[in-house]
């Protein structure tokens, strides 16, 4: 009888045991939403003519993008989340796949830049935002806060990474923010890296696929600030043949984008692989855009 009493307490007490891992996620998934920025911007749309079979497309369409403060007033975002072909620019061929398994292809002249930058700080503050540069290495694409908005954003610490590297196979917390299902909320992904590329800066990939989180921010248990989602470097990948400079009958670079088309889905643009870029990229593609603003500043004098 005591026995069964015994083991009748045990039983009671373990929802009560404490959630230790469930306490770790929540006290850096708090932490991360803080430092997140939601970018809104219009998005321009394709124009394939005839080679839609109806509407060729065309306009525009408001689009959402997650970033985040690199210093006191630039916003920081993944090319490829501004554009349904990865950003690469140029002129696009696509290729879909319809849900009854019909196969088409289109193609579009030079891809239009988005436009209309808004950014959502963390208490819902809203700032305007201005392009300030690109960095082809990495695909950050730089905004700038407005000089009349910097007050609303001065309550905001620039992300901080961490110094070290990543131990391989540790645990990693990716957050950004959800779709307009989830009225953009932050939201997060618990992945464990599996393999990493030391070449240039570390560029970690994960047993989880990370495709839907691009502009995330990755940390450890600890809340220490690994990197960002993004595709990984061109100096951090090798070229394939046919790859590169020149690969386009024109000269420029041709973007195939594969795409599935269902009726009645949410569109989630361009859900390209991904990897955890160490900060140091984001670092260096700072210093690259600051050296290029350099010339601008000296002629303005």
């Amino acid at each position: 009888m005591m026995c069964r009493l015994a083991c009748l307490i045990a039983l009671l007490s373990v929802p009560a045991l404490a959630d230790d891992l469930g306490d770790k996620l929540r006290a850096v998934f708090e932490r991360a939403r803080g430092n997140l920025v939601r970018v809104k911007f219009d998005q321009p749309m394709p124009d394939f003519g005839a080679h839609g079979g109806g509407g060729g497309g065309g306009g525009t369409r408001k689009a959402n993008a997650t970033g985040f403060l690199a210093d006191e007033d630039t916003v920081v975002v993944v090319s490829s989340t501004l554009s349904m072909f990865g950003g690469a620019g140029g002129p696009v061929r696509m290729r879909f796949r319809s849900a009854d398994g019909e196969e088409g292809g289109m193609d579009s002249e030079e891809e239009e830049q988005p436009s209309g930058f808004k950014g959502v700080l963390p208490d819902g503050t809203e700032v305007t935002l201005s392009m300030k540069g690109k960095d082809p290495e990495t695909g950050f694409t730089f905004l700038k806060i407005r000089d009349k908005d910097k007050g609303k954003a001065a309550a905001l610490q620039p992300v901080s990474f961490a110094s070290s590297e990543a131990p391989l196979g540790d645990p990693v917390l990716v957050v950004n923010f959800g779709g307009a299902d989830m009225d953009y909320q932050p939201r997060f992904l618990l992945a464990r890296t599996n393999s990493v590329n030391s070449k240039a800066f570390p560029v970690y990939g994960t047993m989880e696929p990370l495709g839907e989180y691009q502009g995330g921010l990755a940390y450890d248990l600890k809340g220490s600030l690994i990197g960002v989602v993004a595709p990984a470097p061109r100096a951090a990948q090798p070229r394939r043949e046919g790859e590169g400079e020149g690969g386009g009958a024109s000269g420029t670079r041709v973007m195939v984008a594969e795409m599935m088309v269902a009726g009645g889905g949410g569109g989630g643009g361009w859900r390209g692989g991904a990897r955890v870029l160490s900060g140091k990229w984001v670092t260096q593609a700072l210093a690259t855009i600051a050296k290029k603003d350099e010339p601008k500043a000296e002629a303005g004098r």
